[in-house]
């Protein structure tokens, strides 16, 4: 069953309870319901712009569409330049440095993936301008000017082992990109680099991965297929409606095309469920624990605090020590007719 609200939680407290006294109360309680003081938080703010920004599928795909329409516009105007005078074509210094060879390479590769992600069908820098072609068969080795584009259509910064988030993509314009590895680095901090890379270019996108859309489209489906029932072994039936037809796909048509107002609430609680997930797999989000301890801080040191487990990210608060409620207040109907409290006398009592 849904948690108390606020209102209906406070009525069954006593009177002398003080206003922070009664939020830590009621956050005890919505964590008892809810299991998770995260969970908690999350019902609180999910309507807060900044956190479906980051986490809610809808926003992350508008900015995606957004990012990739920027990165198609920068493609534009970006003007290549081809390789120094006597550069061998893998940026100065090159054959004396494999490892910058090394780099245009794997730049290259990623360049490669990173085109194919926001479908950047022709590159100026690869074999005949197609996306996906790798840097050793292409036909500029320019390790300048791969980590020029990288940047500047990506959002890509190499040697800093950095990619621009969907909500600051437009960072890339007001700052420069390293050229080369940072001074005073290792070979343990190059080979990192790599190893980001290499991983990224394996593992794809991690933001196509926050909107759930295999998650949504399977459990829609299974919406409507659980609204599909046999009757008597050679009719079907839509439960939606109890209307009769000689087959099952002609239900599950039926439904996509006459009850699409319902799959949509279905779908829109799917998708709810997913920024849900999202928020609460960010492992580095604890803003929930410093504005629980915050909280009990400015408790009324007469009642204690509530004991705790896990540091409020899945642990289970004990809910605080609470009197007996206070007896329900008297109910008034102020429209109910009023009662006649005279006297009603007969005429026999009167003397004349």
């Amino acid at each position: 069953d849904e948690p108390m609200s606020f209102k209906h939680f406070m009525l069954q407290q006593p009177d002398h309870v003080q206003p922070k006294e009664a939020e830590a109360m009621y956050k005890d309680y919505m964590i008892q319901k809810l299991g998770d003081a995260k969970k908690v938080w999350f019902k609180e703010h999910h309507e807060d712009e900044e956190l479906r920004k980051k986490y809610d599928p809808v926003r992350i795909e508008e900015a995606l569409k957004v990012r990739e329409s920027e990165a198609r516009e920068s493609l534009g105007e970006l003007v290549v330049k081809g390789p120094a005078p006597g550069s061998d074509g893998a940026g100065a210094g090159a054959s004396d440095d494999p490892s910058r060879a090394k780099d245009a390479d794997l730049l290259g590769k990623l360049i490669g993936k990173l085109d194919q992600e926001k479908n950047i069908q022709k590159n100026p820098l690869m074999d005949g301008g197609a996306a996906g072609a790798s840097a050793e068969g292409g036909k500029c080795l320019d390790l300048g000017a791969l980590l020029d584009y990288a940047w500047k259509i990506h959002g890509v910064n190499y040697y800093k082992g950095e990619e621009l988030g969907w909500n600051d993509f437009g960072a890339r314009k007001q700052r420069e990109h390293l050229s080369q590895p940072p001074e005073g680095t290792d070979a343990e901090y190059l080979k990192n680099v790599e190893i980001k890379w290499e991983l990224r270019i394996i593992e794809g996108d991690q933001a196509s991965k926050l909107l759930g859309k295999e998650k949504v489209a399977k459990e829609t489906d299974d919406f409507v297929k659980e609204n599909v029932q046999t009757i008597d072994g050679n009719k079907f039936m839509c439960k939606l409606c109890t209307k009769m037809f000689k087959g099952d796909d002609f239900v599950v048509k039926h439904i996509q095309n006459k009850h699409k107002e319902i799959i949509e609430e279905v779908r829109t609680k799917i998708v709810h469920k997913v920024y849900e997930e999202n928020f609460l797999n960010d492992k580095t989000f604890t803003k929930h624990e410093q504005e629980y301890k915050h909280l009990i801080n400015g408790r009324s040191p007469a009642r204690p605090g509530p004991a705790h487990g896990g540091g409020g990210g899945g642990g289970h608060f004990v809910p605080l020590p609470r009197s007996n409620p206070k007896p329900p207040r008297a109910y008034r109907d102020l429209d109910a007719p009023k009662q006649e409290s005279r006297t009603v006398l007969d005429y026999g009592d009167i003397d004349i």
